[in-house]
């Protein structure tokens, strides 16, 4: 009996992680959270630069959603930098 409960805890903690995963897919919380990168048009620091290469989540949004305009100019800026 215990047995079957920890398989189904698993089972709904594996099924709830994918739904939260998939909302943010859908609804990123992250999209606009620093106006200040300026990054998308080549202005900004070379401390914002800096920033938004070692920034985890900026790669990420960048390599999840390549459909989207914007973050395709995100893509090739950061193409650019690293050249």
């Amino acid at each position: 009996m215990e047995l079957l409960l920890l398989v189904y805890l698993i089972i709904g903690i594996y099924f709830f992680s994918n739904l939260v995963v998939f909302f943010l897919m859908i609804n990123n919380p992250f999209k606009y959270r620093d106006i200040n990168y300026t990054l998308p048009f080549g202005i900004g620091t070379e401390n914002q630069k800096k920033k938004f290469l070692t920034d985890p989540m900026v790669r990420y949004w960048i390599c999840h959603n390549p459909q989207d305009k914007m973050k395709n100019n995100w893509v090739i800026f950061f193409h650019d930098l690293k050249s």
